[in-house]
């Protein structure tokens, strides 16, 4: 059967755990000042230590911007009125380029396709 400990076996075993738990904690503060060592050996490149920058690698720094971030919208806002190039409302004169053949058929005299304009622009002519 089962035997109880005697009071000098306990004292015994709990110096022992003392002891095992005094090492383990030494050896995890041993540990975590050479991770930290090891972060910070991580962390340096050329500009924060006496590294030469080709020991930085490939990894290229992010830019920074000067200016401030804002909640406004990139572009032009809203109600924002356009400031382009003010095409003439009735034009002198209107030149119609119609294709030689019919896209749709051989027979362009006698198509009944519709023939209308694909696109429009205009010619402004200045004196220099």
């Amino acid at each position: 059967m089962f035997q109880k400990p005697t009071y000098e076996e306990l004292f015994e075993d709990n110096q022992m755990l003392k002891a095992i738990i005094k090492t383990l904690s030494e050896n995890q503060e041993k540990l975590e000042a050479r991770m930290a060592e090891l972060e910070a050996i991580l962390k340096q490149n050329s500009q924060t230590s006496s590294k030469p920058p080709s020991s930085d690698g490939y990894k290229k720094p992010k830019p920074t911007s000067s200016r401030k971030k804002s909640d406004k919208s990139k572009g032009a806002q809203k109600g924002h009125k356009g400031s382009g190039l003010q095409l003439p409302h009735e034009p002198d004169k209107i030149v119609e380029h119609l294709p030689s053949q019919c896209e749709s058929c051989d027979q362009k005299d006698i198509c009944t396709a519709e023939k209308g304009s694909c696109g429009a622009g205009y010619v402004i002519e200045t004196k220099l």
